[in-house]
């Protein structure tokens, strides 16, 4: 049986608070969303290639990633042939950072880790998760960090038939999204990818004074692709 593919959805260190008036200044700015074609082939290792950069504007619908064509495979593109001379898998990914202050309201005007517009960012943000996963038909995953919106997935935004998720969480000892709070979610094509096993999951930092990493959450799961033997470990 051939090693599993590792996929890294990376971590975008970007700022997204937004509206008028916002605490780190300016209008709505980048949404700071990536979106990849991940070729898996373990006998050629991985070729990515960002086809789609950022998202002008929150509500819009988002663009999806475009798919290779014959053309960018046989000339190596983004793409590859492998020695039987058959096209490559494409596994194709979304990672966002959407931070935490997204979600949250400010508790006076001195308060800056918050939306003073909100819920403009939040609201915005709903959006264009829910519009990407509708629109989407070639995503298999979505990485989120500080996406800390608890009703999303049971409210009427997504096709739980077609999309599942497993998330961890870092702190909390002070309420939901309340710092120190963190989490990293993983979404994924539940009618393409089968979890193997549980997720594993952790906390990179100690902060505030606690005795145990509360800041910062990873989380890796291991997937394999249904109805074939192909296996797939991707870490957020």
């Amino acid at each position: 049986m051939a090693l599993p593919c590792i996929l890294l959805l990376p971590v975008l260190a970007c700022i997204l608070i937004t509206g008028p008036g916002g605490s780190r200044g300016g209008t709505f700015p980048n949404t700071c969303a990536e979106a990849m074609v991940i070729i898996a082939e373990p006998s050629l290792g991985f070729a990515a290639r960002t086809v789609h950069s950022g998202h002008n504007g929150m509500g819009n619908s988002a663009q999806e990633a475009a798919p290779a064509t014959d053309e960018s495979l046989e000339s190596g593109g983004f793409g590859g042939i492998n020695s039987s001379g058959v096209a490559a898998r494409q596994i194709q990914a979304l990672q966002w950072n959407a931070h935490g202050e997204c979600f949250v309201r400010c508790k006076d005007s001195m308060d800056v880790h918050c939306d003073k517009a909100y819920p403009t960012c939040r609201d915005g943000a709903r959006q264009f998760l829910a519009d990407t996963l509708r629109d989407s038909s070639s995503l298999d995953f979505v990485g989120l960090e500080q996406f800390n919106d608890e009703s999303f997935f049971s409210a009427a935004h997504v096709d739980l038939g077609r999309w599942s998720n497993v998330t961890h969480t870092c702190g909390g000892a002070l309420g939901y999204g309340v710092y120190p709070f963190d989490l990293a979610t993983l979404i994924f094509d539940r009618q393409r990818w089968a979890p193997v096993g549980a997720a594993r999951g952790g906390c990179f930092e100690r902060v505030e004074g606690a005795a145990e990493p509360n800041y910062r959450a990873f989380l890796v799961q291991a997937f394999v692709r249904k109805g074939t033997e192909e296996r797939m470990v991707v870490a957020v």
